[in-house]
């Protein structure tokens, strides 16, 4: 059963090209990679617009890593007066072959709130820093990563004092986004993004 389903793992993320022809939302695109069911998470519905600098992220394609080192903008039209909790997440670490760090915890940040200058409203700059940015990193020799950018609503303000929040600003390996949604009551994720990387090849 594990051979059939690394098999699945690497033939999914070896076609990423047929993959982007196929589908038409982000939550086809999530499901086609196999994303909610690694995160046990549903699919979100609106995509979240992404920029590191000038790049746009386009939902399930290869970007080189050295264009996330600069901190994401990340845009979604928020509703006045409520939180949103946003989350990156490496679900093929330290491999998709052998998973067994899944998920690596690269962002979380938490209380996150509106300003008119940001783009859609959500300004990331108002939440509370939990876990801080990590640039997009794989190991070298360990293949294609997916690499899930997720947008979640608060039914309120989390506490930026509480031990198992404040926990992963240290551990962030084995990080369950499901869990992580459950214990804080979270809704959604109301939007979804993700691209792939690898380390490069010698040429």
């Amino acid at each position: 059963m594990r051979v059939l389903l690394v098999c699945v793992a690497v033939a999914l993320l070896s076609c990423p090209a047929e993959l982007q022809r196929r589908r038409r939302t982000v939550a086809e695109a999530f499901n086609d990679f196999q994303i909610c069911r690694d995160l046990n998470i549903s699919a979100p519905e609106t995509m979240l617009e992404v920029y590191y600098g000038n790049e746009e992220i386009k939902t399930g394609e290869e970007i080189y890593a050295d264009i996330t080192v600069e901190f994401p903008e990340v845009g979604f039209a928020v509703e006045p007066g409520c939180y949103y909790t946003f989350i990156i997440v490496d679900p093929d670490s330290p491999s998709a072959y052998d998973p067994f760090w899944r998920s690596y915890l690269m962002a979380l940040y938490v209380n996150i709130g509106s300003s008119p200058s940001s783009l859609g409203g959500l300004d990331l700059h108002t939440g509370f820093e939990v876990a801080t940015h990590i640039p997009t990193s794989p190991i070298p020799g360990t293949g294609i990563h997916r690499y899930v950018l997720l947008l979640f609503k608060q039914p309120y303000g989390i506490s930026t004092i509480d031990e198992n929040l404040l926990c992963f600003q240290q551990f962030r390996l084995n990080f369950r986004v499901d869990e992580f949604m459950c214990y804080y009551n979270l809704t959604g994720p109301v939007a979804g993004n993700f691209y792939l990387s690898q380390f490069p090849e010698r040429t």
